[in-house]
């Protein structure tokens, strides 16, 4: 492979890995506003009882989220 191929490699690699942290790091901060605006309803209306129906939809939330990001970050390692 000549040097052209192995820069345009490169820079893919590296667009991919940037394309990928910019995204993630958007999707997190949406996760993050709409957990705050979930845990500020329940403060809201009072009702404890919605905290145990937050936390069983939103453990397999982070449990799945945590996944892709180990497993995309898995794949830009040298």
């Amino acid at each position: 492979m000549n040097s052209g191929a192995k820069a345009l490699a490169a820079s893919k690699t590296k667009f991919d890995r940037k394309t990928f942290t910019i995204l993630f790091s958007v999707l997190s901060l949406l996760f993050g506003v709409g957990l705050g605006l979930a845990i500020s309803m329940v403060e809201f209306t009072g009702n404890s009882e919605m905290y145990s129906q937050l936390a069983f939809s939103l453990i397999p939330a982070a449990v799945i989220w945590t996944y892709v990001l180990f497993h995309y970050l898995k794949r830009f390692d040298d």
